[in-house]
């Protein structure tokens, strides 16, 4: 997360969009913190973990193009 929150901040210039982003991250990471249903985190695992991968993916791509 840190590649893709550093590839924004590089793109935009702008400190206050990655800021918010890992906000929104951390807010929607809060429910995996205080749920007793035991299947949310199999399903947030399914999800969260593909979307970094691809924006890791993503932010590779665009530093190496950079260069």
């Amino acid at each position: 997360m840190g590649i893709y929150f550093g590839t924004i901040y590089k793109k935009t210039n702008n400190l206050w969009l990655p800021i918010i982003l890992h906000f929104i991250i951390n807010v929607c990471a809060l429910p995996y913190c205080f749920t007793t249903i035991t299947t949310y985190p199999n399903i947030s695992l399914y999800i969260i973990l593909p979307t970094y991968i691809l924006l890791g993916i993503y932010s590779l791509n665009i530093m190496k193009r950079k260069r």
